[in-house]
Parts: C-alpha cells; sequence; structure tokens
C-alpha cells in the first residue's frame, strides 16, 4: 500500500513519489544531490548533509497553480494537455482546496487557470484568462466570488495569449481586495507581504527551516549578525531580509520584480526594521557595488532552475564576501555553479537538501561557499617544454594562465593555444618563452577533434570548406564533421580540424545553417534562450576533446579531456526530457 493514499493518484503528475515510503523518497532526494554534485571534481571535498524532511507531508502547499477547463481545475497528465481534475488534493491547505471546491463551478471558459496563495487572513486568487476575453466580465466574476467564497481575500487579473505555452499571464492587477497581505512563514519572526504573482515556496513549514538553516550558518560564519553587511540577490519579497534584519544585520536586498522590493520595504518599515531593497538585475547591480568599491561580509543567492549566468558568478566572487549561500532547487546548475565558484575562489563546503515540496520529485539544496586558494588546473601531460591542461568552462586564457603558474615547475609558462573564454578542453602551455615558438608550429601540424552540439538535425556527416577573414586578409579553413547523435531534434557532431582559425568552429557551423547552441556571436538567439532556462546551457556547446601533437623527443601523442561536466548535465537533461516525451 502507499504510504499517502490519494483518489487522484494514477492519473496526476503532481505527486510522483507517492507511493514510495517516506524514507525512500528522503533518500531519492538526497541521491539526486550526490548525482549532481559527483562529476564536478571541484567539489569533491564538499560534505552531503543528511536531507531534512519535511512535516506535514500532505496539507502542506500554500501555493498552487491549477488549470481550468470545462469546470475542472487540475494538472495537465503527464506528456500531454489532458486535464486531470484534482478536486481531492491531498497536499493542498485545508484553506486552499477550499477555494478550489468553491470555485470550480464559476469559472467561464475564458479563464484558463488559476494561481492560489494562502496568507495569514485569506487567500490570494489570480485569474489567469485569454487575452480576448471582456474584462468587465472577470471584474463581474471577481466580485461574485468574493461574496461567495469568504476565505478569498484578494483577486487578481492576469491576461495570457492562448498561444503562449506558458501557464501564467502578464503581471497580474488587482481588481478586488488588498493588493498584499500579512504573510508569516514563522511566529517568531518578522512576517512579509504576499502578492500576486510573487514568488514563494510551496511549504511555509519548510522554507521556515530553510531561513533558520541559513541563519544559523551566518550567525556561526560571521561570530555574529549585528553589523554585518549582507547582500541579498533574487531576494524576492523579502522574508529572510527582514528576519536578518530583525537580528541586526545590515541587509541589502536585490531583486529584479519592482513590486517585490516595494513590499519588503513597507513590511520593514512598518515592523521598525533597517532595510535596503533595490529592484535591479542583479549582475548589473553587482557591477554597480564593485565600482564603488563596496565590499560584503556574506552574500546570499536564490536564483531560478537555470542558476546563475557566469557575469554574475565572476561578480560575486570580486566582492569578496566572507562566505556564500546559495540556495537553489535545481540540484544540476547549482552543482555547475558550485564548480565555477572554486575556480573563482568560492569553494563549496557542504550542500544541505531540503524536502520543500514532499512526494514530488523536486529537492532544495543549501550551499555553503567559503574563501578558499584558486585550485591548480588538471595536468593532462607534460615534458621538458610543454604542459597540457583542462581549460575550465568561462575562464579566459588570462585567468588560466596564472593557475598553470602555480603549477611545479612552470612559474614562466606561456601561452601557445588559445582557447575561446566559452570553450572547454585540452590547452598548451610552453614552460618556457623560449619554447612558444617550437610549440607553435608544432601546433599548426596538429590534429583537432572538438565536440560540439548545434541546432537541428544535420547530415551524418560532411566537409565545410571557407575562407574566414581575419583582418584584411582571408585564410582558407577546412571543418570536417561527424554526427555523433540526435538529441531531442538537435545533433551532437565530432569536428576534425586541422589549421585551426579564430572562431573557426562557429562561424562554419553558422554558415552551415547549425549554429553552435549557447554561441552569443553567430549563434541563433532564440535557441540559445531556450537552452539556457530549459537545460542550463549557459555557455558554448564546445569542448576540444583530442589533439594530437609532436612531444619534444619527437614523439606523437593523443591529447585527450573528456568532456566536461557541464556540458555532460546538459546532455542528460535532454536526453531525460527526450525520452518523458517519446
Amino acid at each position: 500500500m502507499p504510504a499517502y493514499h490519494c483518489p487522484h493518484a494514477e492519473a496526476c503528475p503532481g505527486c510522483p513519489l507517492i507511493e514510495q515510503e517516506p524514507d525512500q523518497q528522503l533518500a531519492y532526494k538526497r541521491g539526486l544531490v550526490a548525482q549532481a554534485i559527483a562529476p564536478y571534481a571541484l567539489l569533491g571535498t564538499a560534505r552531503l548533509a543528511e536531507i531534512i524532511p519535511a512535516e506535514p507531508a500532505v496539507g502542506y502547499r500554500v501555493r498552487a497553480k491549477l488549470v481550468a477547463k470545462d469546470g475542472k481545475l487540475g494538472l495537465y497528465a503527464r506528456g500531454s494537455h489532458e486535464l486531470v481534475d484534482v478536486p481531492e488534493c491531498i497536499v493542498l491547505r485545508p484553506r486552499l482546496r477550499e477555494v478550489a471546491l468553491a470555485i470550480r463551478p464559476l469559472l467561464p471558459a475564458g479563464v484558463t487557470a488559476v494561481d492560489l496563495r494562502e496568507a495569514d487572513d485569506g487567500v490570494l486568487l489570480t485569474l489567469i484568462a485569454r487575452d480576448d476575453v471582456d474584462e468587465g466580465v472577470l471584474v463581474d466574476l471577481a466580485r461574485l466570488i468574493r461574496e461567495r467564497v469568504p476565505a478569498v481575500a484578494s483577486i487578481a487579473l492576469s491576461a495570457r495569449d492562448p498561444e503562449s505555452p506558458q501557464l501564467l499571464g502578464a503581471e497580474p492587477r488587482v481588481v478586488n481586495g488588498p493588493e498584499a497581505l500579512r504573510h508569516h512563514l514563522d511566529l517568531a519572526a518578522p512576517w512579509g507581504l504576499a502578492a500576486h504573482g510573487a514568488f514563494s515556496q510551496a511549504h511555509a513549514g519548510q522554507a521556515a527551516r530553510l531561513h533558520a538553516a541559513i541563519e544559523s550558518a551566518l550567525e556561526r560564519r560571521l561570530k555574529g549578525l549585528a553589523g554585518r553587511r549582507i547582500l541579498e540577490l533574487h531576494g524576492g519579497s523579502g522574508l529572510l531580509a527582514l528576519r536578518l534584519a530583525a537580528r541586526g544585520a545590515k541587509v541589502t536586498l536585490v531583486e529584479a520584480f519592482a513590486p517585490a522590493t516595494k513590499r519588503a520595504l513597507q513590511a520593514a518599515a512598518e515592523q521598525g526594521l533597517e532595510l535596503e531593497a533595490i529592484a535591479s538585475d542583479a549582475s548589473s547591480f553587482c557591477e554597480q557595488l564593485l565600482s564603488a568599491g563596496q565590499r560584503f561580509d556574506a552574500v546570499l543567492v536564490n536564483p531560478a532552475r537555470r542558476g546563475l549566468e557566469s557575469r554574475l558568478r565572476e561578480r560575486i566572487a570580486r566582492l569578496g564576501p566572507g562566505c556564500l549561500v546559495y540556495v537553489s532547487c535545481a540540484p544540476r546548475s547549482l552543482a555547475r555553479d558550485a564548480s565555477d565558484f572554486a575556480r573563482l575562489g568560492l569553494l563549496a563546503e557542504s550542500f544541505t537538501p531540503l524536502d520543500m515540496i514532499p512526494l514530488s520529485d523536486a529537492v532544495e539544496v543549501l550551499a555553503e561557499l567559503a574563501p578558499a586558494p584558486v585550485p591548480t588546473p588538471r595536468v593532462i601531460f607534460e615534458d621538458e617544454e610543454m604542459i597540457v591542461v583542462d581549460k575550465l568552462p568561462h575562464e579566459t586564457m588570462a585567468s588560466l594562465l596564472p593557475r598553470v603558474r602555480q603549477l611545479p615547475g612552470a612559474d614562466h609558462a606561456a601561452i601557445v593555444q588559445r582557447l575561446e573564454t566559452g570553450a572547454s578542453g585540452v590547452c598548451v602551455f610552453a614552460r618556457q618563452q623560449s619554447h612558444v615558438t617550437g610549440l607553435t608550429k608544432a601546433l599548426a601540424l596538429s590534429g583537432r577533434r572538438y565536440l560540439a552540439l548545434v541546432k537541428g538535425r544535420t547530415r551524418k556527416a560532411g566537409t565545410v570548406q571557407r575562407l574566414l577573414r581575419e583582418g584584411a586578409r582571408k585564410l582558407p579553413a577546412r571543418t570536417r564533421y561527424e554526427r555523433q547523435r540526435v538529441i531531442a531534434g538537435h545533433s551532437l557532431l565530432a569536428l576534425e580540424l586541422e589549421q585551426e582559425r579564430p572562431q573557426q568552429v562557429e562561424r562554419h557551423l553558422s554558415g552551415l545553417g547549425h549554429p553552435l547552441l549557447g554561441d552569443t556571436r553567430h549563434g541563433d538567439v532564440n535557441s540559445n534562450s531556450f537552452f539556457w532556462h530549459r537545460f542550463g546551457l549557459d555557455r558554448p556547446f564546445l569542448h576540444l576533446e583530442r589533439m594530437v601533437i609532436a612531444g619534444a623527443s619527437g614523439t606523437i601523442r593523443e591529447l585527450c579531456a573528456e568532456l566536461s561536466s557541464d556540458l555532460n548535465s546538459v546532455l542528460a537533461v535532454m536526453t531525460a526530457g527526450a525520452a518523458d516525451h517519446s
């Protein structure tokens, strides 16, 4: 028998782990975190803590987004647009369940979804409707619901394009009731203001435990919170910032959604708390802080599933925090970012999973990172003339060179071969400047094999031979490709280059009509955006897998670097997604 009984379990996709015992669910979720961090060598010293279980595991959801159609409210069946009605959903809080049952027969055909959120004194209801529905009809509907369903305290409207793949529509506009309601996660902590459309965790109790764990970590690492300068990025409506401010911390909250910062400031003022809240893009604001010479004792981040963009990671590291606390609902993007932070001098010391959405396959993770020496690169091969290393993604040659010079006998290492900042893989350095000329000539005759993921389905094999401009000159260049596999409609290619020109791969693939995914110079903007949001691809999918070169003794050597962990993760998510839709 399942640990929990739900009459909708067989068809509803919302609780895929419902048939497992609680201990099995927790072990599975902790295992997801272990699998995500295991491939990254720079995370090998981090401690994976036991998972924090949720209490309660049913009747906990304070936020729900439900599809509406033909008097039904529910979720689409997995892999389809068949609506599963869930009137007896066991994970909704009683008040949300009551509201969902009451509004079902009142919703007209034009309403395509609803967003329900519970606060201290009632439920905020957002009606998502087609953008061609008469607004007057919806305003009248809102009035009717408020009259018949006392638990609903505020109603907003959100217009949605019927062709949009997104369930939610435009920014909600309140048409009946207050714009925001007080909301406590923990009665011992300050309250915040819950509002339509703003992010909130599904489980209020677990969110309170998460905030308590963050507070405890900061208290321990900073030797107290009073007077400490803390920067919180992607801070939402400010519940965590308000909690830390109540402990005397000097908190700067940054959130791109301006209404959220406005509500955070309002909540702070009404409770007599000192808080700075800025409506801004996180990366741009960090650049402003750096220009002004600002520094912080700690930085907190809680980004969307796709994680932090590489430019923001670099700027956070340059702010020089004494610790970085990273909260994520996506272990894979967290692991990718934590590995890159290690390269930047912030090493992950621990990962603590939390069961934020019981019965689902989702897991929240709290990571603690602290300043540490920048690691040396992994050496692939070395002799008396050259050192070959595995270049990490996002690293410039200017930052890789000092890391190479930390290696034994490499104090005077010099760059021989330049890889693009976004690329990873085999990278050659000379031990001395005097070795550069000879190695450069050897490289000119070497063979190189790249792995690249490109848009669309290519031919099985082919050759691109086109002149490429370098300054005033046009130089011959040839790229041979062989398709390794097709994943979710896109092609993983092995590329053979002889005399490589700058941006040869990117330019040739673009000319072929199958641009390199993640390439911002010559690639497809829409495809890049999709892969960043859906699969966490935050750089060009380009890896120098193999190079054949003559060593100092004249021996021909084959130098190889396995596909980097971040790109392997992208392929894994793509493959899993393709299987789900097959």
